[in-house]
């Protein structure tokens, strides 16, 4: 990727948190470029329960739960003299901001990307009605590739006929298989989480988005912001997976932000 025009002095820890039904491995070409940026001193990614390397084990059916979850495997990896910088995208994203109120201070800052809150925004535009049967009947398909095939064109609006990208995310589906239970619990954690603001976040935080996202209407991204009293950014373009559509506009603006 062209590098950033702006130039960083301080380098972060960066913490990526993935959203439904996806892992680590998702992150793809974003980690790749973050990697190779001057303002970052290293990555570190964490699968939510129930997903990539616990796809295994049962996905929690509440915010707090994943979180705690996330917290226990991370407590030994991340050092508080550190600028960590916790990325979340989509269910990611209310993890990361639930991470951030239990634990003032820990994340110097935060970028929220393609989320959504109860308590700020109305079912139907926390996931589109369409978007949320299709998922539904995505996610009851077996067969991986039939299932990806169908994933891809309602979370990206750049790649939806790159035969590259499918059939990377049939090879990962492949290996660590999702379960149908695990996205509804996944699910059910992301409609019963209420947003909650608190006086003691001390964390610098922006929000990015997407005006053409399908699966999650971006006026919750703006009610979001505009809570916190956070900047936000939105691409015109780009699909729900931002960090798949438009991973150099990502840090782009985040090294503005820095």
């Amino acid at each position: 990727m062209p590098e950033s025009t702006v130039k960083i002095s301080n380098q972060y820890t960066f913490v990526l948190l993935r959203g439904l039904a996806r892992e680590t491995k998702h992150w793809g070409p974003f980690e790749t470029a973050l990697s190779q940026v001057d303002y970052c001193k290293k990555i570190i990614l964490c699968d939510l329960p129930g997903m990539g390397v616990y796809h295994k084990s049962d996905a929690p059916s509440s915010i707090s739960k994943i979180v705690s979850f996330v917290q226990n495997k991370l407590q030994d990896k991340l050092q508080k003299k550190e600028d960590l910088f916790l990325i979340g995208l989509s269910l990611g994203g209310m993890v990361a901001y639930e991470y951030i109120r239990r634990n003032p201070g820990l994340f110097s800052k935060a970028v929220i990307i393609n989320s959504s809150f109860r308590g700020l925004s109305p079912v139907y535009e926390r996931v589109r009605p369409a978007a949320l049967f299709k998922l539904l009947q995505i996610m009851a398909i077996k067969e991986p590739s039939k299932r990806e095939e169908k994933i891809l064109p309602l979370i990206s609006n750049f790649h939806v006929e790159d035969p590259k990208v499918l059939q990377k995310f049939i090879e990962i589906c492949t290996k660590r298989p999702v379960r149908i239970r695990n996205v509804v619990s996944q699910l059910l954690a992301a409609s019963r989480y209420r947003f909650k603001l608190t006086e003691t976040l001390n964390t610098e935080g922006m929000v990015l988005c997407s005006s053409e996202d399908r699966l999650v209407n971006s006026k919750c991204s703006h009610a979001f912001a505009a809570a916190l009293g956070w900047p936000i950014r939105e691409h015109s373009l780009a699909g729900h997976d931002l960090p798949l559509d438009a991973p150099e506009w990502i840090i782009e603006e985040i090294s503005k932000f820095t």
